[in-house]
């Protein structure tokens, strides 16, 4: 069912950057199920905060939408607070601000209640597009009747609306938190409505997550009639709207290294063209906006280093059967917590150095560095067809660090998956040399992650520093390709010094094999940006190759976050995504 939106801006404030889509007075509203319209659901959902981020990812039956018109377009959506769960968990009014939100509409074939695809990305292919990127304040004065259903009053409204037509197929709705925070009240939630599912993660940074129709909440949708919903510009980039509707119509109703400088391997495979672009001169920058761009360089790569540093920590400890390492070191509080400083550290240097007069992205315009003079595009250019997709401010510098984090999970996840994620178990003391080995890839690894990191990050900050044209992806800066071949012959060095056997050396004689160490026989599917390798031109059926592998791959990973950092010298490669 389908009824007017009757009350405007009245109980909650919304508080976010940019631009949001106005309401027109015709706007209308939609709940899903639209059995609960009216009627308070079976079950219960939630979005409280757990201090590691958060997803959740509904499929909502098209005909549920069977009341839409042609060029109707949703331009918010609403929660509404459970009541049956009050004996044991928080209720009543509240307000709290989350940050880091990205909301993304797409549509799907995939049926609302097949739940045999847990994959966020494999719902977020076709007719996608991002609604909302940034902070938003939500509340609610947990009005409506006693027994309920509450009011629709949890509102996240959308900066850019969204034209569904049904017959495009299954409504998609994706709600990231990438932050610490949540809504501190259940949200009422239909189990087995038989026209919606939902997937759920209790991190940001998953690739999957929990597929199915228990607790899917109850969505409102605010419908704008064609051409009513434009984005309206805000009066200052954070205002508070204080607002929401209050929608009481309703109740009633290589593998090689890059042969840089004088580290040599032998090849392994065959070498792919380069196809990523070669970085273009930029032009001299004023000093404020070279001052950012060197700040988001740096804060950038520190984080990137920080944040493999502190999970191939924890996976260390889980190889060498720590009595305190956690089972999971993705799930482990204080390693959330450590990245999540890593984080904060990211967002501060970037507000301090590019946010103005009051050193907040998106906040007081005055003085700010807005993304356009930056060189940055107007989305976050993606890594790995991910989720890395967020809007970038044009007029501020709101998004980038956002972008940054968002691909330096990406890389780093996927790096330590590389090194740690297949080993095969061992006993440190009766299997005291393999475990050194195991330990030893991820280490070195790292080392060398951290090392070329530093290179090509001061090799940018120099340019922009100096107003000096350079190219510093590898191998085009001789003193940067220098230091990283020296920091890669470090790290073969050393895993073959701890796996190579008695000789100590990757030669295949009695080195330790990729079954015995536990590592996959084909590399990553992916080819580094700049020098052309293909990580997985050749299988891996021994120590040099597992070197190889570990070695390539981190040389994409670090070669396309770094390339993410420095947008002003050109696009991201197109090995990169």
């Amino acid at each position: 069912m389908r009824v007017p939106v009757r009350v405007a801006c009245a109980v909650i404030a919304c508080s976010f950057a940019g631009s949001l889509v106005a309401v027109d007075a015709d706007a209308s509203t939609l709940v899903v199920p639209n059995a609960n319209a009216a009627t308070e659901a079976n079950g219960a959902d939630n979005f409280l905060a757990n201090g590691f981020g958060q997803q959740q990812l509904f499929v909502l039956d098209k005909a549920q939408f069977g009341a839409l018109v042609a060029g109707d377009q949703i331009s918010a959506l609403a929660l509404r607070p459970e009541v049956n769960l009050c004996g044991g968990n928080p209720c009543g009014s509240f307000s709290v601000t989350l940050h880091d939100v990205t909301i993304k509409l797409a549509t799907t074939s995939m049926a609302a209640t097949d739940t045999s695809d847990n994959t966020f990305a494999d719902f977020l292919t076709t007719n996608v597009q991002t609604v909302f990127a940034g902070d938003v304040a939500v509340s609610s004065s947990y009005t409506g009747p006693a027994g309920g259903p509450k009011d629709f009053d949890i509102l996240f409204p959308f900066q850019t609306a969204y034209s569904y037509a049904p017959a495009s197929g299954n409504l998609v709705v994706y709600i990231s938190i990438n932050s610490a925070d949540g809504i501190p009240v259940d949200v009422d939630g239909a189990t087995s409505s038989g026209v919606s599912s939902r997937i759920f993660a209790v991190t940001a940074s998953s690739t999957t997550g929990i597929h199915d129709e228990t607790g899917v909440a109850v969505v409102q949708f605010t419908i704008a009639a064609a051409g009513s919903a434009t984005p309206t510009s805000t009066a200052a980039a954070t205002p508070t709207v204080t607002s929401t509707p209050v929608v009481t119509a309703t109740h009633t109703g290589t593998p090689t290294h890059t042969p840089t400088a004088t580290h040599t391997t032998t090849p392994v495979g065959p070498t792919a063209t380069p196809t990523g672009p070669t970085p273009t001169a930029a032009p001299t920058p004023p000093p404020g906006v070279s001052s950012c761009q060197r700040a988001i360089i740096d804060a950038g790569a520190k984080f990137l280093r920080t944040k493999a540093s502190v999970l191939a920590k924890c996976e260390i400890a889980r190889v060498k059967q720590v009595a305190s390492a956690p089972a999971d070191c993705a799930a482990d509080l204080k390693t959330a917590d450590k990245i999540g400083k890593a984080v904060t550290a990211l967002r501060k240097s970037v507000d301090k150095k590019c946010g103005g007069s009051d050193k907040v992205c998106g906040g007081d315009l005055t003085k700010e560095v807005g993304g356009t003079e930056l060189g940055w595009p107007a989305q976050c250019p993606n890594f790995e067809n991910g989720t890395c997709t967020n809007a970038i401010g044009t007029d501020d510098c709101t998004g980038i660090a956002d972008c940054l984090q968002c691909i330096g999970e990406a890389a780093v996840d996927q790096a330590i998956a590389r090194y740690f994620g297949d080993l095969a178990p061992t006993n440190p003391k009766t299997d005291k040399a393999l475990n050194k080995c195991q330990q030893r890839i991820g280490a070195e690894a790292v080392k060398f992650l951290a090392t070329k990191s530093k290179a090509l990050s001061k090799c940018w900050k120099e340019s922009l520093e100096h107003g000096d044209v350079k190219n510093c992806t590898p191998p085009g800066d001789a003193k940067a390709a220098a230091t990283i071949a020296k920091a890669a012959d470090k790290r073969d060095e050393a895993i073959c010094h701890a796996c190579g056997g008695k000789d100590k050396s990757c030669d295949g004689n009695t080195d330790f094999t990729p079954a015995q160490i536990g590592f996959t026989g084909t590399c990553d599917a992916v080819t580094v940006p700049g020098s052309g390798d293909v990580c997985n031109a050749a299988p891996v059926t021994d120590l040099a190759g597992i070197v190889d592998c570990v070695g390539c791959v981190t040389e994409f990973k670090v070669d396309c976050f770094d390339r993410a950092t420095v947008p002003q010298f050109g696009a991201l490669p197109s090995e990169c995504n």
